[in-house]
């Protein structure tokens, strides 16, 4: 890291501490995917992650994917697909919504491909007056 004035403005930034120079060209940040430990040395953000103020899957400040949405500081897969050992992977094409590791046990339904929750099987089933074309 080389500086201006008494170390209070950054020129450059030591990259292998994982740090880039701030928008503001004042101050060393550690790149996305990392986060300010209070040491040189930037640590990992939580995979899902793309920026954060902490290790853990809670302390997400934006997500890593157009796939996930930030739900406090949480990143969650959004609707149309699930968790799969972090990676979002898509519901079945009648699932609006569906529960963690099991893409056809269904949360919600696709109301435009007029489909109705089964809440004892957590499917979704055509209403009445239609069938699926999709089997």
């Amino acid at each position: 890291m080389t500086c201006q004035g008494s170390n209070v403005f950054c020129l450059t930034c030591n990259s292998a501490n994982l740090r880039v120079l701030s928008a503001t060209g004042n101050n060393c940040i550690c790149q996305d995917g990392y986060y300010d430990g209070g040491v040189a040395l930037c640590s990992r953000c939580y995979s899902t992650c793309l920026t954060c103020n902490g290790p853990l899957n809670s302390n997400c400040l934006t997500c890593d994917t157009t796939l996930r949405t930030l739900a406090g500081s949480t990143c969650i897969c959004g609707l149309r697909y699930y968790d799969s050992n972090n990676i979002c992977s898509p519901c079945s094409y009648s699932c609006l919504n569906c529960t963690n590791s099991m893409p056809n046990g269904c949360n919600a339904c696709n109301l435009t491909a007029y489909r109705i929750l089964n809440t004892t099987t957590n499917t979704c089933s055509c209403m009445d007056g239609y069938y699926d074309v999709n089997i």
